[in-house]
């Protein structure tokens, strides 16, 4: 539906077809002549994030530079997050990031989060040695960053532990310690396997050396069925398929829900 005066109406279509075609073109080309260059080249696999600076394994001297891209073919990016040492050290709400931090010496884990308007989270990390004199803070690191598994199956999930002798780590699903049954349960070495049920679940990766340091990481457990999991009552209704009622989670906190409607089709939940 075209909206205007009846006047902006009858000029649009009295110009030809043709006309029209061009002068969008040169509307998105300009449009695209303002658009905000990609920092680097980024992962062609979506969602990612890419940082383009520093490099993993760089020694560098502070303040550090930090530049990083996303790429989302699916839906928009929403918001960056940078973490230095799993703290939250710069925010921006774009699709691109580039600050600068000052870093003590030592080893510094730099992870950025990206958000997307589905809700999805995704990161990337790099582990950088900044010279000079100084102690830097203890900080987790845990990979793979994300995990998509079916019903039942299992990932190994590996933390590091930056700037402590002891390495150990908690491991907690949906904020249960080591899970159970109905979130997956993840054993003292970091072996995750899947409940029986579609859905999206939190595990955290807590440092035995300082319990304030932790990483996350988000694992969607699907059977294919192309939801994230069944509707639990009659029609219309909503499921909340995560984070349970009453469970005690880890910031960021990835909420899924499905909708049941028998005469209509459900177009769009809210979340409030």
């Amino acid at each position: 539906m075209i909206h205007g005066s009846p006047r902006a109406i009858t000029s649009l279509k009295s110009r030809p077809p043709t006309l029209i075609v061009l002068q969008l073109l040169m509307f998105f080309l300009a449009t695209a002549a303002f658009a905000t260059a990609a920092p680097c080249t980024l992962n062609p696999i979506s969602p990612s994030v890419t940082i383009c600076t520093p490099a993993s394994g760089a020694t560098l001297n502070s303040p550090v530079s930090v530049a990083a891209g996303t790429t989302n073919n699916a839906y928009p990016v929403t918001a960056m997050i940078l973490y230095v040492d799993n703290e939250i050290a710069y925010k921006v709400q774009a699709n691109q990031l580039s600050t600068s931090v000052t870093l003590s010496s030592g080893d510094h884990n730099l992870t950025v989060n990206a958000w997307d308007s589905s809700g999805a989270v995704f990161k990337s990390t790099v582990i950088v040695t900044v010279s000079g004199a100084g102690t830097s803070p203890v900080s987790v690191e845990t990979t793979p960053s994300s995990a998509t598994l079916a019903p039942g199956d299992t990932q190994e999930f590996t933390a590091t532990i930056l700037n402590a002798t002891d390495t150990d780590v908690t491991w907690s699903v949906d904020g249960l310690f080591n899970g159970n049954i109905n979130v997956g349960t993840i054993t003292d070495s970091g072996l995750y396997t899947a409940p029986a049920t579609s859905g999206t679940h939190t595990i955290v990766a807590t440092s035995a050396a300082d319990p304030t340091k932790s990483d996350t990481v988000i694992v969607t457990v699907t059977s294919g069925g192309g939801g994230p999991c069944s509707p639990a009552s009659g029609p219309p209704s909503v499921t909340i398929c995560s984070p349970a009622s009453g469970s005690t989670v880890a910031s960021p906190v990835q909420i899924s829900a499905v909708g049941n409607s028998v005469e209509h089709s459900t177009d769009a939940l809210e979340l409030q």
